[in-house]
């Protein structure tokens, strides 16, 4: 027997009588809208028929029970005045640690789309994907005059683990397909399904066998109608595949020769065709109705790489960015395929995106980390100019309907997952962080344990904000620190020995981090700005500068980020200049000239001097033509300084020249001299008087 979520009060009825009236998002930015509380599962439909898709999500709630909400556009903001209260009933004999469970989906109706809320008690501890379920509840919801209104879907007594939808048949009216774990083979959880069908006033098993497979999932829903629904592969390679065609359930099981122990799952299908991901890379399965499936294609990627698939026919991508988790070697790109898995090119992640893989390296801890940061990669809901699209890394990436792709950089989506299309024109998209299913399949065992502690933001913004690029640099001041030039990309910074500051502003709402160590900081931003501590390492030394490179992102309540790049030194050393002192010959000035260490200030004889970027100053003071003492401080931006003297001499500076080669050009100058002036010693000539030979006696008077 079935029991219905019952109706404890009317939200809006509790607010009429406090006198509060709706409830509306405000934020500064009518294009972003945050909604309060935390949302635990969303979709959006048009529940009035006005041809605009309204918001529906559950809320958590501080006591036993669920919220549920609708949330329209009316005058420029997103406002909700119908509302639910939904507590659920355990029945006589609940599972043992019972919890509550509930989900909402969607579910096409005569061509229309409708919102179901799916209710359950589970049992908890027992692990991913197990433990009994009781009091299935299956309710259409409609929109009221003044509420929700819950429609009951008498559902017959099954046990109830997970349920998609889809038309089987093709008759614009959805089946439910319903599963639960009967068991478990070599670690794989055996599960048996039904297929439903909605005949007007309860949901009654379509006319087939149960179906059991050695898969405990479904694993893929086909695109396209009528649907299909695949389970598997399992480790052995066993697929299954269920139809209805004519109305009539069918199911098909075939084994895929694969060679090995298989470890994988399927990331997109269509009627005939799968895309299988695995250890050892992407395969593409034919499978045709009837026929055994068989491997058309097979890419080596690395081990399990993220895969999502757009498009259909001809303008089918297949897209993979490899690695779940942080890349060690730099940021990941996305390769882009078509649907024979043929290499049509690669995308580089956008500008916004890489600071957040810069911060994601795989060595930092993220055990005590809240919130989910990760640049969400997928489908994006709705057309884009027509086209199918998918977000990968900041990038939007479409079939260009030439057998090649477009791509254009866009908000980054980190931590956010797109909901839906909402609004008018389907002008907004709603995105939310925390929910577990939704849309057109609802998981219902107990999942809270998985989620991050902040997890449940939710938030509405203009498709035209989601598809323009990330803000760039984020607005930051920086406090006991100097900024250097720089080339734009980072921002360079001189800091003192023991750090310094980052003051960040940001909306409200957003998320700042960084990385210390090895180890993920957060600061959340509210109405005032957050400031953050950046310190050298613990063993830095003492009498060395050290050099720091430390990356600081700012993540939107929306998930668009924005990062900032700094690099530089932590200044250990003290300031230091060259200097020397010119005179020119006979000039009573001299030049004081030299190069100060990095953003240093330069004072003349108490003068403050012109500094260049690269540290060069020079200064012209009075040279008496006495030698003369010059002071030529030097101080750092940090305070610190040192003094040093110059001397100068005016006129002639004596000091500066050669002397050496001076005295040696005297003494020889003076040794030339002496050798041309002083007369030699010569021998005596004789003179003869009266030309005898003879000499004769000079008589002196």
């Amino acid at each position: 027997m079935s029991v219905r979520p019952r109706i404890i009060v009317s939200a809006v009825a509790t607010l009429a009588m406090l006198g509060a009236g709706p409830v509306a998002a405000r934020d500064a930015d009518p294009a972003l809208q945050s909604l309060p509380g935390s949302t635990l599962n969303a979709v959006t439909v048009d529940l009035d028929g006005d041809g605009a898709r309204e918001v529906v999500r559950l809320i958590d709630t501080p006591g036993p029970g669920f919220l549920l909400e609708a949330w329209e556009m009316r005058d420029g903001w997103w406002r909700s005045d119908r509302s639910t209260e939904v507590a659920l009933d355990h029945g006589t004999d609940p599972p043992d640690a019972s919890v509550e469970i509930a989900s909402l989906l969607i579910w096409q109706h005569e061509g229309i789309e409708r919102a179901v809320l799916v209710t359950a008690v589970g049992q908890d501890g027992e692990g991913f994907g197990f433990g009994e379920t009781c009091c299935l509840a299956i309710s259409e919801i409609r929109m009221g005059a003044e509420s929700l209104d819950l429609a009951p879907m008498p559902f017959p007594e099954l046990g109830v683990q997970e349920m998609r939808t889809a038309d089987l048949d093709g008759d614009r009216t959805d089946e439910l397909i319903v599963s639960s774990t009967t068991g478990v083979t070599s670690d794989t959880p055996i599960s048996e399904s039904t297929i439903l069908e909605w005949d007007g006033s309860r949901w009654s098993p379509l006319d087939s066998a149960g179906i059991e497979s050695g898969w405990g999932w479904i694993s893929a829903v086909a695109s396209g109608t009528p649907s299909a629904v695949f389970f598997g592969p399992s480790a052995d390679g066993e697929l299954t595949r269920v139809t209805a065609p004519n109305g009539r359930g069918r199911v098909e099981t075939e084994h895929l020769p694969l060679g090995q122990r298989f470890d994988g799952w399927i990331a997109g299908a269509t009627a005939e065709r799968l895309l299988i991901v695995g250890s050892d890379g992407i395969r593409m399965v034919h499978w045709p109705v009837g026929g055994t499936p068989a491997v058309a294609g097979h890419v080596p990627t690395s081990s399990y790489p993220s895969v999502a698939t757009i498009g259909d026919g001809a303008d089918t991508l297949v897209l993979t960015m490899d690695g779940a988790q942080p890349p060690s070697d730099g940021p990941p790109t996305v390769s882009v395929r078509d649907a024979s898995l043929r290499l049509l090119g690669t995308v580089e992640p956008g500008e916004a995106t890489l600071g957040i893989w810069a911060i994601l390296r795989p060595d930092l801890n993220y055990g005590a980390f809240s919130r989910n940061i990760f640049p969400y990669f997928g489908p994006l809901p709705g057309a884009i100019d027509g086209r199918s699209a998918s977000v990968a890394g900041g990038m939007l990436i479409q079939p260009d309907g030439l057998g090649g792709f477009d791509h254009t950089e866009i908000a980054s989506f980190v931590g956010m997952q797109p909901v839906g299309r909402a609004g008018p024109d389907d002008g907004w998209l709603a995105l939310g962080d925390g929910y577990f299913g939704g849309g057109r399949y609802a998981y219902l065992f107990p999942i809270g344990s998985s989620f991050p502690p902040d997890a449940g933001r939710f938030v509405i913004a203009t498709i035209d904000r989601m598809l323009a690029p990330g803000p760039g640099q984020p607005a930051a001041r920086l406090i006991d620190a100097v900024k250097l030039p720089s080339n734009g990309e980072e921002t360079n910074v001189l800091a003192p020995a023991d750090g310094f500051e980052v003051e960040i502003s940001a909306e409200p709402g957003s998320l700042v981090i960084t990385t210390i160590d090895n180890r993920l900081e957060t600061r959340d931003v509210g109405s005032a700005p957050v400031s953050l501590e950046i310190r050298p390492p613990r063993r830095a030394p003492d009498d060395e500068d050290v050099p720091f490179e430390r990356w600081i992102a700012v993540i939107a309540p929306d998930g668009r980020s924005s990062t900032l790049h700094l690099r530089g030194t932590f200044v250990r050393t003290d300031p230091s200049a060259s200097t020397r002192a010119s005179t020119p010959m006979f000039g009573l000035r001299a030049t004081i000239e030299g190069r100060a260490s990095s953003m240093a200030s330069v004072a003349v004889n108490g003068e403050t001097v012109a500094v260049d970027a690269d540290g060069r100053f020079s200064a012209e003071v009075d040279a008496p033509i006495w030698p003369t003492d010059v002071l030529v401080t030097v101080r750092d931006p940090f305070g610190r300084e040192i003094a040093s003297r110059v001397q100068v001499v005016g006129f002639l500076d004596y000091r500066g020249l050669p002397w050496v080669a001076i005295v040696g050009a005297g003494i020889l100058g003076a040794g030339a001299w002496l050798f041309l002036r002083t007369p030699g010693r010569r021998d005596p000539v004789p003179v003869a008087f009266g030309g005898d030979g003879t000499l004769e006696e000079i008589d002196s008077d």
